[in-house]
């Protein structure tokens, strides 16, 4: 009784203190309220929810939307936005990326949680539904390698994220496939590392991991590639992703269904079938790099 007083307690002032500290961004109105956590400054994220919103609207929603953007490097920031949400009275939890969504799912308190730019979505079976960002890693090798042929790739990979502990596991399997190297590095071995490419896991690519690793690598005049949209103008020469229009449409998709009545685990995870491959041109030019013709041609946006 005691424990369930003091709980009783937290939630009435978590709510009186979302009520006068959130920043909420709403769309619409309505009894329903869909609470969307992404983190702060990542273009991949606003460009998926940008679409997020379209759908709803297109649709006629009249739910409210409540964002809120928490920093990608504090875990402790986003779990307390989840809390808040919780305790605001969310009908449902939009969660963009592996972070947010491993995060919601702990804090929400039965609260269903709807997910875009998950390259990983087993993670979550049952407990979660939305849209997977996964692109086969496979086809970033091929392509890279089209360009740089490496003898020895460096995986960017921080080690608390299971999405990330997945592609990283996913590409060291092709070692033999494709003739090179495995080599997994942070943001310190990668300063010194001898490579002949780097790729940004998601974990890296939306984090402030980003720029510290897209700086060293054009030092050494390494060519990156990333499996997330929004750096391909800041340093990363190959960019093959998840179209980010097609996850908010997902998402938007997803939930709907939960807003009629459907539990998250009767939803099937969607699969992305847009993929974007974008090419920095003046990158690999800068890098003495020559990218095939029939690269260049097949892909959906060229920077030159």
């Amino acid at each position: 009784m005691v424990k369930q007083l003091k709980k009783a307690i937290l939630n009435i002032f978590l709510l009186g203190l979302m009520m006068v500290l959130l920043p909420a961004v709403s769309y619409g109105a309505g009894n329903k309220i869909i609470g969307v956590i992404m983190a702060k400054d990542v273009p991949y994220y606003e460009a998926i929810h940008k679409e997020f919103i379209r759908k709803l609207t297109g649709e006629g929603s009249r739910a409210q939307v409540i964002v809120q953007r928490p920093p990608a490097d504090d875990p402790m920031s986003i779990a307390n936005t989840v809390r808040k949400m919780s305790a605001y009275g969310a009908s449902v939890i939009v969660s963009y990326g592996p972070q947010a969504t491993s995060i919601a799912l702990k804090e929400a308190e039965g609260v269903p949680v709807v997910f875009a730019g998950v390259s990983n979505p087993g993670a979550f079976a049952r407990k979660a539904t939305g849209i997977s960002s996964r692109v086969p890693a496979a086809g970033i090798i091929k392509n890279l390698k089209s360009i740089s042929n490496f003898s020895t790739l460096g995986v960017v990979y921080l080690g608390s994220s299971a999405d990330s502990a997945a592609q990283a596991s996913e590409i060291r399997g092709l070692e033999g496939n494709f003739g090179f190297k495995y080599v997994r590095l942070n943001l310190r071995t990668l300063k010194s590392a001898r490579v002949g490419a780097v790729f940004l896991t998601n974990e890296c690519a939306t984090t402030g991991c980003f720029r510290a690793a897209v700086s060293a690598a054009r030092r050494s005049r390494i060519p990156a590639a990333a499996t997330t949209t929004g750096g391909e103008s800041s340093g990363i020469l190959l960019t093959i992703a998840a179209d980010p229009a097609e996850q908010g449409d997902g998402a938007a998709m997803a939930v709907a269904q939960v807003l009629q009545g459907r539990k998250p685990a009767s939803i099937a995870v969607r699969q992305p079938r847009k993929i974007d491959v974008i090419i920095d041109l003046k990158e690999a030019n800068a890098e003495g790099l020559k990218v095939p013709f029939d690269l260049l041609t097949s892909a959906t946006k060229v920077l030159h």
